[in-house]
């Protein structure tokens, strides 16, 4: 294992790409080698249906656990309904193997309520006041368990505000980034 070596591997949302501003600021953000997961292909647009399972055995297809032992680091970066799968990748990892790796760190943007019970109290979450995607209940639960939470007063599911100029919401994107960033830098310590 590389001491110093990250890997991160990015979930995104099925509308919410690697082309959009937030996972694409993060990405060119954050240093280390990138697995891009893309399981938009599995959404039937016409039918409003997303295949859960199938986009999971995609998403483990495309994992080499081999080579996840190269790295000191792991950082999941998971967006809506990649929150899901990057949870449930996580807990294989620290279940089938646990000596894989030192670290596995986690930046959680707008989680949906089926993902909440894979976070861990020092993972870093953003999510909306707006976000008709999590329930008030997933949100008292992270409001009073997680230290590394941004609520983004006003925030849609994309995380900006409707009000907003285009300006006030690349803010919105560029603070996330910098809390994340943070976030990163400072967990070391926290684990």
């Amino acid at each position: 294992m590389n001491i110093l070596k990250t890997i991160k591997i990015i979930f995104p949302g099925i509308r919410y790409g690697l082309n959009k501003p937030l996972l694409k600021e993060l990405d060119e953000a954050i240093k280390g080698d990138a697995l891009y997961l893309d399981y938009s292909y599995l959404y039937d647009e016409k039918n409003g249906f997303f295949d859960k399972e199938k986009a999971y055995e995609f998403v483990l297809s495309k994992i080499n656990f081999n080579s996840l032992n190269e790295y000191s680091e792991i950082i999941l970066i998971s967006k809506s309904i990649g929150t899901i799968f990057a949870g449930k990748l996580r807990q294989l990892i620290k279940e089938k193997y646990p000596n894989l790796i030192r670290i596995i760190k986690y930046i959680c943007l707008t989680p949906l309520d089926q993902s909440i019970c894979y976070l861990e109290q020092t993972d870093y979450i953003a999510y909306g006041t707006n976000d008709k995607y999590i329930s008030e209940e997933a949100r008292n639960k992270l409001k009073y368990r997680f230290i590394n939470l941004n609520v983004i007063n006003g925030g849609s599911h994309r995380l900006e505000v409707e009000e907003n100029t285009k300006e006030e919401n690349e803010k919105i994107v560029k603070n996330i980034v910098l809390e994340a960033l943070t976030y990163l830098d400072s967990s070391n310590y926290m684990e």
